[in-house]
């Protein structure tokens, strides 16, 4: 099964934008190519948001859904709807059957709980197995959240394929902080997106994503790349 886990150094940081903008580079392709995003808390706004940019909410997919803003595993308990694994699990395998290509979309970052008994984001990645890309923030505050992310995915011998940094301003240490996280962690930073404060409309963000086409090109070809494991 082709596909891609997108995930994050935290929540805001861009990772639905990101996962959009790969199917819509896919949808140009005319590969068929779904979105399943697990775990979504703060209601059903980032599926809306991809169906939108890709004109078919059929191609939108969910296992649990919370309308609490708040980490998955509180939300679970407020709404008392525990999450488990299994559906996920056996969701997902239903949807790789259907697509040729799935960009799953966790929520938060890396280490978020998703119930009160250790059950961490990174353990949903690990049992999807899929190649990883991380996103982050361009700005400064980034190295140290990369690091520690890419640190943390590499401990559970998670296939990370390439970083992405989102909402850049284009300053001089947005560059420096590409070329640091990028010879620290030996992962290559895909590019830098800029800033678009009109983004979250469709049609702006259709057309950013077409702006920069080069960058979900590298994004993309970092999944057909020979998978090396980089050890700690």
């Amino acid at each position: 099964m082709k596909g891609v886990f997108i995930t994050g150094t935290g929540t805001d940081v861009g990772k639905t934008f990101i996962a959009a903008g790969i199917l819509y580079h896919l949808q140009k392709k005319h590969i068929r190519a779904g979105y399943f995003k697990p775990i979504a808390t703060g209601g059903n706004g980032d599926m809306l948001y991809v169906a939108q940019i890709l004109g078919d909410a059929s191609l939108v997919h969910n296992c649990y859904l919370f309308k609490n803003p708040v980490s998955p595993h509180l939300a679970a308990k407020k709404e008392k709807k525990p999450i488990l694994l299994e559906p996920i699990l056996a969701y997902f395998e239903t949807l790789t059957k259907q697509y040729d290509f799935l960009v799953v979309e966790g929520s938060g970052g890396v280490a978020v709980p998703i119930d009160d008994a250790g059950t961490l984001m990174v353990d949903v990645i690990q049992k999807i197995n899929l190649p990883t890309i991380l996103v982050g923030m361009a700005g400064l505050g980034t190295i140290n959240h990369s690091l520690l992310s890419i640190h943390f995915l590499k401990s559970h011998t998670i296939n990370v394929r390439c970083i992405v940094l989102n909402m850049g301003k284009k300053t001089e240490i947005e560059e420096e902080n590409q070329q640091i996280i990028q010879h620290l962690s030996k992962i290559p930073v895909s590019g830098i997106l800029p800033f678009y404060p009109d983004a979250n409309t469709p049609l702006k963000a259709q057309q950013v994503m077409q702006e920069n086409a080069g960058i979900f090109e590298n994004i993309v070809s970092s999944l057909e790349r020979e998978e090396i494991y980089v050890p700690l």
